[in-house]
């Protein structure tokens, strides 16, 4: 809308002693701040988002093999999160005959959600080694968040409440067969007088981002 082509209609209309002249003027003024100021308001409440940098990745290990028939392989490079890089793989050396070493993996980034690290994925889980080495070089996870840990008490707690309701549902949910709803849970939350909300991952709940 441009004011100095609704002006001279509005002067043509009313005239410029009419006091409806003036009237409509301020009106129009109001108007039209208020309508710039709502939009300002609505783009900033629109647009304000949590916003978390990205970092590179951590760096693999490194490997050295000297000997007959041996080998290294240096660990993998942990994940990054929105706070840091994963950490660096762990480094691997060979001095000697028919031997073989192997890093362990780097440590993963704490998330969005409050959740600390979580453990490293090694290699001999993903190529399907006996299940007794899968701990090996996996290292361990980050502590969480303050609040995180509070949210995780308040999903158990969820939890109970459904299998209290409908305790014959307990068997498939400690199975991981089935999973204590959604809906359920964000019912609780609800109840709870809770902000926050749940959505359905690929293998459980996603919690959102923490925000300051």
């Amino acid at each position: 809308m441009e004011i100095s082509k609704v002006i001279p209609v509005l002067y043509d209309l009313l005239g410029s002693n009419s006091s409806r002249f003036i009237i409509a003027c301020s009106l129009l003024g109001a108007i039209i701040g208020a309508a710039y100021f709502g939009a300002a308001a609505w783009t900033f409440i629109k647009t304000e988002k949590v916003a978390f940098p990205s970092f590179a990745g951590g760096a693999g290990g490194h490997a050295s093999v000297k000997g007959y028939r041996s080998g290294a392989e240096g660990g993998a490079a942990g994940e990054s999160g929105p706070f840091g890089p994963g950490g660096p793989g762990g480094n691997a050396s060979v001095e000697g005959d028919l031997s073989f070493a192997r890093g362990g993996a780097g440590g993963n980034a704490s998330q969005s959600d409050g959740r600390g690290g979580k453990r490293a994925i090694n290699l001999e889980s993903q190529r399907s080694m006996p299940s007794r080495l899968w701990a090996a070089g996996s290292g361990g996870v980050g502590a969480n968040a303050p609040e995180y840990d509070r949210r995780l008490t308040i999903l158990r707690n969820a939890r109970n409440d459904y299998f209290d309701i409908f305790p014959e549902s307990r068997q498939f949910a400690d199975a991981g067969v089935d999973q204590v709803p959604v809906m359920w849970i964000n019912k609780r939350l609800e109840e709870l007088n809770e902000s926050w909300r749940v959505t359905q991952g690929e293998y459980g709940y996603v919690l959102p981002p923490l925000t300051k």
